[in-house]
């Protein structure tokens, strides 16, 4: 199991440091937000993901990020 998990973790690697085109005519942008514990406290998390269509039509997707405030965080 850990020689799977560490295959994964390389190529997510990669994944993260692939080069992205320099021009990409439509993008779209989601969150989801959950409830998460810090401390003491329950707040909102909002996770957020941002895909992009470049000019040769193959999706790229970018992200998830992790915010604390809520849906206007992003």
């Amino acid at each position: 199991m850990s020689r799977i998990a560490d295959a994964a973790t390389n190529d997510i690697a990669a994944w993260q440091d692939r080069p992205l085109e320099a021009v990409c005519p439509i993008v779209w942008t989601d969150g989801i937000v959950s409830k998460a514990r810090e401390g003491p406290k329950v707040i909102d998390k909002t996770v957020h993901i941002a895909v992009g269509l470049p000019r040769d039509g193959k999706k790229e997707g970018s992200g998830p990020w992790s915010g604390k405030d809520g849906p206007a965080a992003f």
